[in-house]
């Protein structure tokens, strides 16, 4: 729900009902009519964005997770899934989280996006990894949307205003959030990490890390 140019305050504010009680990652329970301007909950006009309690907790700094851990999450909640006789539960050793890295990268492009495995895959992890680390340091560092365009330009060389570059990287942001690893408010462009983008950019920079330690 985007701000009106209203208050903040729920208490005080003329235009709130039961209905429009949303949640603000900064200030707490408020209206629909939320203008806090340090707000980090932010759209890619930095509009202010206030979302529902249950996806607040999202935005959050999310508890960093062990690949060991992420395992027996995709295990509990997937159980014939290619990692099911990966998972030594409780195991929390280096080399059983380096053995993980590529059982979870296969679950989550092969078995959750159902992504074929040919030409070269790891340049489209890569693409991957990049823009959920762009989407998470938008509200983390509270990026302008000047930075967010020179980080897709650099990091993901997409030109924001050449309307082809613009339409692939807006069908990343569709197919991520489609599977559940991004979620936005009024528009794709201004989405955050949810818990599953959380635990996928962790395999990836797990993934990444190993490529880089192996050149």
């Amino acid at each position: 729900m985007w701000n009106c140019g209203g208050c903040w305050n729920y208490s005080d504010c003329e235009k709130k009902d039961n209905k429009d009680l949303v949640y603000c990652a900064k200030k707490g329970f408020t209206c629909r009519y939320c203008n806090e301007k340090d707000c980090k909950v932010r759209d890619d006009n930095a509009r202010i964005l206030c979302i529902t309690a249950d996806n607040a907790r999202f935005m959050g700094k999310v508890r960093y997770m062990r690949l060991s851990e992420i395992a027996e999450y995709v295990v509990d909640n997937n159980p014939d899934c290619c990692v099911k006789n990966e998972v030594i539960r409780g195991c929390r050793t280096e080399s059983y989280e380096e053995s993980l890295i590529e059982p979870l990268l296969n679950f989550y492009m092969y078995e959750k996006m159902d992504l074929c495995g040919c030409g070269i895959p790891e340049n489209t992890y890569e693409a991957i990894r990049r823009y959920l680390h762009i989407r998470k340091s938008c509200f983390e560092e509270n990026l302008s949307w000047e930075d967010v365009t020179e980080r897709y330009r650099t990091n993901l060389h997409i030109d924001y205003d050449d309307s082809m570059n613009y339409g692939i990287l807006q069908f990343l942001a569709y197919i991520l959030d489609s599977y559940g690893f991004t979620e936005h408010g009024s528009s794709v462009g201004g989405c955050w990490l949810t818990k599953e983008g959380e635990k996928l950019l962790t395999v990836l920079d797990a993934w990444h890390n190993l490529e880089e330690e192996i050149r």
